[in-house]
């Protein structure tokens, strides 16, 4: 049975990093690091060692977490002879706390495996951590904890396999965009080209994956935040369409009455 992780409450990044270990290297801490430790590996093979003296191999796309005061044991896959890992030592914040809670693989430790889907998101949401930890600036600490915040968001992501998580990165670059509300026009090849995709394929790919066309999600984004902005701001009508993308108020407000129910002035006074 899984323990529920006791997050600390000292919130703070204690070191990322990132390095490449040939044969021999291991390190031992039967009490643990004082903090949470999670390992990112990006290529080669290392292994963890749990407290009973069973050996897990750690491959590409491997993440271990080690919670405070677990026993720590790991090193380079002597068979393998290299281990690229990216690493940071931390104290979660307390809202991590469902995001944490994989599977333990022994006592205070868990192991997951990441498909080639995911990796990408993790290892550039960690290099983000590690760059923004050593650069020295204002706010670096917070700023370098929020991008281990969204690597530990990926991983939950990948492990709990939400709606969504195994959408093609090149499909989840499009739907991301969209959500920038892009005033650019744009139809179905220009969106296959950003992907290297043909248009038909694209086309297939993009519905089987969301369930919409990038059109109908753009507006879908569109009506959206403009229902946000009617109900937290003092914007008028014609602020609001052009703020979302709509040149024409009276085109935005006849298709936000078709999706919302209610004009945009009828939803804003409830």
């Amino acid at each position: 049975m899984s323990r529920t992780p006791d997050i600390h409450t000292n919130i703070q990044l204690i070191g990322p990093g990132a390095m490449e270990r040939g044969t021999g290297y291991t390190t031992w801490r039967p009490e643990g690091s004082g903090d949470w430790l999670l390992i990112y590996s990006r290529s080669g093979r290392g292994y963890c060692e749990t407290h009973d003296g069973r050996r897990i191999l750690l491959n590409p796309g491997s993440v271990a977490l080690w919670e405070l005061g677990a026993y720590q044991s790991y090193g380079t896959d002597a068979a393998h002879g290299t281990w690229n890992i990216i690493w940071a030592h931390f104290n979660p914040r307390a809202h991590w706390r469902p995001w944490l809670a994989w599977a333990e693989r022994a006592r205070g430790v868990r192991i997951f495996e990441l498909t080639p889907v995911h990796r990408p998101a993790v290892d550039e949401a960690m290099e983000t951590t590690i760059r923004l930890g050593r650069s020295g600036l204002p706010l670096a600490p917070e700023l370098a904890m929020n991008a281990l915040e969204r690597a530990v968001l990926e991983i939950h992501n990948a492990y709990s396999e939400l709606p969504g998580s195994g959408m093609d990165p090149r499909i989840r670059s499009v739907v991301e965009w969209l959500a920038t509300l892009p005033r650019e026009d744009f139809d179905s090849d220009s969106l296959a080209r950003r992907c290297g995709l043909s248009a038909s394929r694209f086309a297939h790919v993009f519905r089987e994956q969301t369930g919409t066309t990038p059109q109908r999600m753009l507006e879908s984004n569109r009506l959206r935040v403009a229902a946000e902005l009617l109900r937290n701001t003092r914007l008028d009508v014609q602020e609001v369409a052009h703020e979302v993308g709509y040149e024409d108020a009276f085109y935005f407000s006849r298709r936000f009455k078709m999706a919302h129910k209610k004009s945009p002035s009828d939803y804003r006074g409830g």
